[in-house]
């Protein structure tokens, strides 16, 4: 653990994150790898410095939870969880080197779980208060499905949930909790570590070559970054917003939304825009276009000025929203524009770059 690091140091982590209305002002047109390398500097290390830290503390209310149960030290470790999965959908969709090493993005958040798998793997444990979930390392050899986001949740927000709160709940529910965010510190410490070590996947990023089984050349390198935006908004519309939406209000499942015991659905989407906004602009891709293609940087801007308006007009829970007229309308116009973004950065930004980067085709298993 890194309980020694000043909150102070936490604080500018936050402050540096600018999630909207930056602009790169970079001057000079950058090369491919200093694309990369700001990707890296001011989106990707910041990103996993700050899921690391939130996780931290996230152990730290889950185990003053449970060291003395109460109405408040709950609350506390229900905000803790909204802050953890907001940082985590600002980094959910780097999804190539360390997060995916050892299966840890599924580690972190199994999801979706379509047919209820994990759910029922979490509240099987839960029944039978089984012991070996308590113990990072027993945990951690268990399914990936009871070890993440997705058990912490049901814990703090599912059915028994409350019973945290008073010294006659259920102790063993909130041991299994604690463990579950002691896993994910550990894990997100080792995410922050990695993207740290200038020897580590940084380098294979920024020294591509003969020798690099990863990335041969530099246009793979940054095709990888522009692939987190091409495909980040695909998962935003196929996976996260339409089994949502469904094609009509009466085929609406809510239920599928994700995050959705905690309340944090719409946070979470709202999240995941302003990360694949921040990663553009950070990563100053856009000045390397050609001068008559530099309209490219504005459609994309002004696409995520009209997701934030979008987010900032939606006042309901998802529950609600997906069946009131107006509030639909505005999940449904977030559709749009992920369709809109994805062709953007897939047949304009990646073409005009002379990247072979596109459209995934998510099966969805």
């Amino acid at each position: 653990m890194k309980t020694s690091r000043p909150a102070l140091i936490f604080a500018l982590l936050l402050a540096a994150w600018p999630l909207s209305g930056a602009t790169t002002g970079w001057g000079a047109e950058p090369g491919r790898l200093e694309i990369v390398r700001r990707a890296i500097e001011f989106h990707i290390r910041p990103g996993f410095e700050r899921f690391s830290n939130e996780a931290e503390l996230a152990q730290a209310d889950m185990d003053a939870l449970c060291a003395a149960p109460s109405p408040a030290a709950l609350e506390n470790a229900r905000r803790r969880f909204a802050s953890l999965v907001s940082a985590w959908a600002r980094i959910e969709f780097l999804r190539f080197g360390p997060l995916v090493d050892d299966n840890r993005a599924d580690r972190i958040h199994f999801w979706p779980d379509r047919r209820g798998i994990g759910l029922r793997q979490v509240q099987r444990i839960l029944a039978k208060q089984d012991v070996s979930a308590i113990g990072v390392q027993t945990l951690y050899g268990k399914s990936v499905a009871v070890q993440g986001l997705t058990a912490l949740e049901f814990v703090l927000f599912g059915t028994g949930a409350d019973s945290l709160d008073a010294d006659t709940g259920d102790p063993f529910r909130c041991r299994y909790g604690a463990t579950v965010a002691a896993n994910l510190a550990r894990i997100s410490e080792d995410l922050e570590t990695a993207w740290n070590d200038e020897a580590g996947y940084s380098a294979t990023l920024l020294k591509p070559g003969e020798d690099n089984q990863a990335y041969r050349t530099e246009d793979e390198a940054l095709g990888e970054i522009v692939n987190v935006m091409v495909h980040g908004f695909e998962t935003l519309r196929d996976i996260k917003l339409q089994p949502v939406l469904g094609e009509t209000v009466k085929k609406a499942a809510p239920r599928r939304a994700i995050f959705r015991r905690s309340g944090q659905t719409l946070a979470v989407l709202e999240g995941n825009f302003q990360s694949l906004q921040h990663l553009f602009e950070v990563s100053g891709i856009i000045d390397a276009v050609p001068e008559k293609q530099k309209w490219i940087g504005g459609s994309m801007l002004l696409e995520f000025e009209n997701a934030q308006r979008t987010f900032d007009g939606i006042r309901l829970p998802i529950e609600q929203a997906v069946k009131d007229v107006e509030q639909r309308g505005k999940l449904t116009y977030l559709v749009i524009l992920t369709r809109s973004l994805q062709r953007l950065a897939a047949e304009q930004l990646a073409v005009a770059m002379g990247l072979a980067v596109g459209f995934s085709s998510l099966d969805g298993d």
